[in-house]
């Protein structure tokens, strides 16, 4: 299930991409807070072979979709992945701490924390991204 955009509120996104090869995926998550409560709109994921460039394309698009100018990612790609998003006309912002550390702390926002629990179950292979 995702959230259609809605207008006036504002929305951030984070992204983890890949290279196009083997198991691990290229995701996107948008989202956005409603008071103290964080609300995940969108989670998608890519896996298996394929083109990195297009992926950020068509995650660029979805971003727009959602008024956001600019993503937050990890360093994986050194440049490429920066270089990427900036050429479609976004600022990338890399994370002052590496994946593995926000996966962490997003332990604290589990979904079985969340009053929206059984949402985010139904999300199927996109909480599975979650440890």
């Amino acid at each position: 299930m995702e959230l259609s955009p809605v207008d006036g509120v504002v929305y951030v996104a984070f992204i983890d991409a890949s290279g196009g090869v083997g198991a691990d995926a290229y995701t996107i998550c948008i989202g956005h807070k409603e008071g103290d409560s964080l609300v995940i709109d969108v989670v998608r994921g890519t896996s298996g072979k394929f083109n990195p460039q297009a992926v950020t394309k068509e995650y660029a698009a979805l971003c727009k979709d959602y008024r956001i100018t600019k993503v937050t990612g990890d360093a994986y790609g050194a440049e490429w992945v920066a270089g990427a998003w900036r050429g479609l006309g976004f600022e990338y912002i890399k994370s002052p701490q590496p994946k593995g550390a926000l996966y962490l702390e997003s332990l604290q926002l589990s979904p079985a924390r969340t009053p929206h629990a059984s949402e985010w179950q139904g999300r199927g292979r996109a909480s599975a991204q979650f440890p």
